[in-house]
């Protein structure tokens, strides 16, 4: 089993689904958060958990099985506390703390040891009601103000396509053609860009987001002719297209391997048991969780560096069981600890939470952020973005809340502090 294992869960009443957010786990229980204020649970038929020991690996718990309290003492967000005499629940449990403990030497509490959102859950966030995508951008980017010291920067800069758009617009032009889409969509130009030498391609968020094999493939192609170190990234995948992501590795790895950024514990697992050291792998940001929420207000005069789940001791040496040698992790605006792997720094959006639900479907569908919608997924991410007021430099596209770092492509010192010795890449992340 591999740790980090409760990504999130499911309260099931007779006629609806509400999203839970894992925060705490004991041998006997867990904490969870709700998105919005829910008095009554009393209708609560089943909670179900979603682990990433395995691909689809659900746990459901019934009614009698566990009881609920409610604890006012957060003010983020009303939390429950569930207790279950589940034995099947007690297992996971107790193999998580086991194995958490194994790996990384940190000792945890038999009773109610608390565990940050950074290794378990990702907390739900509220969002206002969706915005052109265009203008949600040019609010975010006239923020930067490219300062001198790009031009001779000596790290590496790659840019990451996520829409089949993107993506063919790469395929359709010549590399300067290209570029010049690329910044007209940013809306800005940047020295980093004349670095170019690697390019990513995928969805590091949304399973539903990835473009179709042969996109891919020939996008593996143009990379290639243009002399551009290739990436595919690979999101968290549900047990329904979970074999769809295993074929598309198999024809990677006949083709042309390319570096996997893999955001999938039972990827990673089963990539490197069928194909070891066929590809390069990288632990993909969505699986760097920061132990600190960005998002949490730094104090007057703080200036400890924020820190991942990569610093926590013998997690680098069990990554690399797996053929994980780097990750690929964000500023957040804040000086980062110094990681102890080699890491791709991606600037300017990193994902601050992701949610089983998209959000941005249930808002364009049924106007609540809360609905399940079933189905064909419509693609309002295309040009639909949750835009925030202009003090939280945030933007929710799909089924993701990305933050927005307002130093990186401005400030060449702080760019090159936030990588120190062991960051070797600059990934362009914008959201296209």
């Amino acid at each position: 089993m591999i740790p980090f294992a409760c990504l999130s869960g499911e309260l099931i009443f007779s006629d609806s689904h509400l999203e839970i957010s894992v925060h705490t786990l004991s041998a006997i229980g867990f904490t969870f958060r709700l998105a919005h204020a829910q008095s009554d649970l009393s209708g609560l038929l089943q909670i179900r958990l979603l682990f990433a020991s395995a691909p689809g690996t659900c746990l459901t718990l019934t009614r009698s099985s566990f009881t609920l309290s409610l604890d006012e003492s957060d003010s983020y967000a009303q939390t429950w506390r569930c207790e279950t005499a589940d034995s099947a629940f007690h297992q996971y449990a107790s193999l998580f703390i086991q194995d958490f403990q194994d790996y990384t030497g940190l000792r945890l509490q038999e009773d109610w040891g608390a565990l940050s959102t950074a290794y378990l859950g990702r907390p739900l966030s509220y969002g206002p009601c969706p915005s052109s995508y265009p203008e949600a951008k040019r609010m975010l980017h006239q923020k930067i103000l490219v300062q001198k010291g790009f031009e001779d920067f000596p790290v590496p800069c790659g840019v990451c396509l996520y829409s089949p758009n993107a993506i063919r617009a790469f395929i359709g032009h010549s590399l300067p053609g290209f570029l010049k889409w690329y910044t007209g969509q940013t809306g800005f130009s940047h020295p980093l860009l004349n670095r170019l030498s690697c390019i990513a391609a995928g969805h590091p968020t949304c399973p539903d987001c990835m473009p179709d094999d042969n996109l891919l493939l020939a996008f593996l192609d143009q990379a290639n002719a243009f002399g551009l170190h290739p990436c595919i990234v690979l999101p968290p995948a549900r047990t329904s297209v979970y074999a769809r992501f295993l074929s598309l590795v198999e024809h990677l790895a006949v083709h042309s391997p390319p570096e996997l950024i893999l955001n999938d514990f039972g990827m990673i697992s089963d990539v490197s048991r069928l194909f070891p050291g066929v590809f390069p792998l990288t632990l993909g940001q969505s699986l760097v969780r920061f132990v600190r929420d960005p998002r949490t207000p730094v104090p007057c005069g703080d200036t400890i560096p924020a820190e991942t789940s990569l610093h926590l001791q013998g997690v680098p040496v069990f990554l690399a069981r797996f053929g994980i040698l780097r990750a690929e992790t964000s500023c957040c605006n804040r000086i980062m600890s110094p990681l102890p792997m080699a890491f791709t720094l991606t600037v300017p959006y990193y994902p601050v939470n992701t949610s089983v639900n998209c959000v941005l479907r249930a808002m364009c569908t049924a106007g609540d952020r809360g609905q399940l919608i079933s189905g064909d997924c419509p693609a309002y991410c295309q040009d639909t973005a949750m835009l925030y007021p202009s003090s939280l430099p945030m933007l929710g596209i799909g089924n993701t809340l990305y933050g927005f770092d307002t130093r990186s492509l401005s400030d060449p010192d702080y760019l090159k502090v936030c990588l120190g010795k062991t960051g070797d890449r600059v990934l362009l992340d914008f959201p296209l």
